[in-house]
């Protein structure tokens, strides 16, 4: 009986480890190793977004078959190639119903990166400027193999590979709207606008949640790009009852600085409120300068007091000389407003 029963639950064990088997196909985006079953690329390829490509998020394997990510890519035939990004757009090149994400990857040389999806593995393939003229959102666009040759032609896949075809001479125009680029640079504007616009949250210092609302005060409410930091990219400005300074973090909008709604941004990308007192009359300052990260580079706060016979001059509360306090303030406190375009909310 017991030989019978133990029979019986190893059949019933093979059986579950047959199953398994057959489980829909684990991916990994950081691998192109795939267990194939029943279920389409396309539900793989719902796990991810190609943009993500931009940010680094996700692994694709170029032409020689190295598996890299963006920021590490190298080109194989032009190895001396700095690679920066300019702008992109998905198309449905072959028309499978699925898009190709294209990168112009190097506007100096003139080099795109199409990057395809197959199987739950994305695969990179490299186009001169002569190779993609005219891109069209039906996919076509013109190569040009010699100065007197030009053709229309559309993409075909398979896996790691692509074929061409040539549909018709440029002389007859394909009347096919432009494709759409987004500029890599946009990217930041993008997210800050759909923040403004109350359609996505953004995170504030402790990593919770914060929306524009959380910040309007009435119709008082005012917005900016601008560089505050002098990083190259600009930061969300908003300025309602206090300043607020936003940039990307982790391709989110995140809070990085709070300020008074009163203080000056000056020329060189610098901070400086001022704030009137009495009893006696004096005026105290706050400068800072602002890092390229959560932090600020330098903050000193400094005071003139004015009665009828004297004045006293101090810098981060100690009293200092009338000769040192312009040596070391006077430039700051001449230095221009800078030219921020604000914009009602």
């Amino acid at each position: 009986m017991k030989k019978t029963l133990l029979f019986f639950i190893l059949i019933i064990t093979a059986i579950s480890i047959c199953a398994c088997g057959k489980n829909n196909k684990a991916y990994d985006k950081h691998s192109d190793n795939t267990e194939t079953s029943g279920t389409s690329s396309e539900n793989n390829a719902q796990k991810y977004e190609l943009t993500d490509i931009l940010n680094d998020k996700i692994l694709f394997t170029d032409e020689a078959g190295k598996s890299v990510c963006l920021k590490n890519y190298r080109s194989e035939k032009y190895p001396d190639l700095q690679i920066t990004p300019d702008k992109y757009t998905t198309i449905d090149l072959d028309n499978d119903g699925v898009n190709e994400l294209v990168l112009y990857a190097s506007p100096n040389f003139g080099l795109y990166l199409v990057f395809h999806e197959y199987n739950g593995v994305i695969y990179s393939f490299e186009f001169t400027e002569r190779d993609m003229i005219d891109l069209k959102q039906d996919g076509s666009f013109i190569q040009s193999s010699s100065a007197a040759i030009n053709s229309y032609v559309t993409l075909k896949f398979s896996k790691d590979k692509y074929t061409i075809n040539e549909l018709k001479s440029s002389e007859n125009f394909n009347n096919a709207p432009n494709a759409e680029w987004t500029q890599i640079t946009d990217e930041d504007k993008t997210l800050y606008n759909r923040f403004l616009s109350g359609k996505a949250e953004a995170c504030d210092k402790q990593g919770g949640k914060l929306k524009i609302s959380d910040l309007s005060d009435n119709n008082s409410t005012e917005y900016a790009f601008y560089d505050i930091n002098g990083d190259g990219k600009d930061e969300l400005l908003v300025r309602s009852n206090l300043l607020y300074i936003f940039w990307i973090k982790d391709n989110k909008v995140t809070l990085w600085h709070e300020d008074l709604n009163y203080v000056k941004i000056l020329s060189d990308k610098t901070l400086l409120s001022a704030r009137e007192g009495t009893a006696p009359e004096h005026t105290d300052y706050i400068y800072k300068i602002l890092g390229y990260g959560e932090n600020e580079l330098y903050k000193t706060e400094f005071s003139e007091y004015r009665s009828d016979t004297s004045r006293k001059y101090f810098a981060n509360g100690a009293e200092i000389s009338e000769n040192v306090y312009k040596s070391l303030f006077n430039k700051d406190l001449n230095s221009k407003t800078a030219s921020v375009n604000w914009l009602k909310k």
